[in-house]
């Protein structure tokens, strides 16, 4: 019950976000600006590589996740990550996005609902069940679906 809510979930966050975007080219994408930093385009790099990390962390060895972990800095780590997927062009990163979600679908099959209750080590949030990683996946895109939105509706009136 819980890997098919979870499931859904998942599967809903990606279609809002891809109706979020959709008709929008790559040079709007990159000039929507979220903050000084990032654009709109650099958000969704940003969901693609956390997405990513997120399923490492669900899927490694407690020995992997506490080396890791000793030297994390999300910020750092975030910049880092995102910068690097900068040099893909809208398809590219489009197709990283659908290649990281259907994984992380994989993943869930593969686990199932028994190993959705495991705990794994997140560098940020401590123990946690693998069921809430992937819960948070979807609640991490919801949350920057509204930074796309408020970017893309700020790039339009200006």
């Amino acid at each position: 019950m819980f890997l098919e809510k979870t499931r859904r979930k998942l599967e809903e966050t990606r279609a809002e976000t891809l109706a979020l975007i959709e008709g929008c080219d790559e040079a709007t994408l990159r000039a929507a600006r979220v903050n000084d930093e990032w654009s709109a385009f650099d958000v969704l790099a940003h969901l693609a590589h956390s997405e990513a990390d997120h399923l490492r962390t669900i899927t490694a060895t407690p020995e992997e996740l506490a080396e890791f972990a000793a030297t994390f800095d999300l910020d750092a780590w975030n910049r880092k990550q995102t910068e690097a997927l900068r040099a893909l062009s809208l398809p590219e990163l489009l197709q990283r996005l659908a290649d990281v979600r259907a994984q992380t679908m994989a993943t869930l099959a593969e686990i199932g609902e028994e190993g959705m209750v495991e705990k794994v080590h997140h560098p940020v949030f401590g123990e946690i069940e693998r069921g809430k990683l992937f819960r948070i996946i979807a609640m991490h895109e919801r949350m920057h679906q509204q930074d796309i939105r408020k970017a893309l509706q700020e790039a339009a009136s200006a």
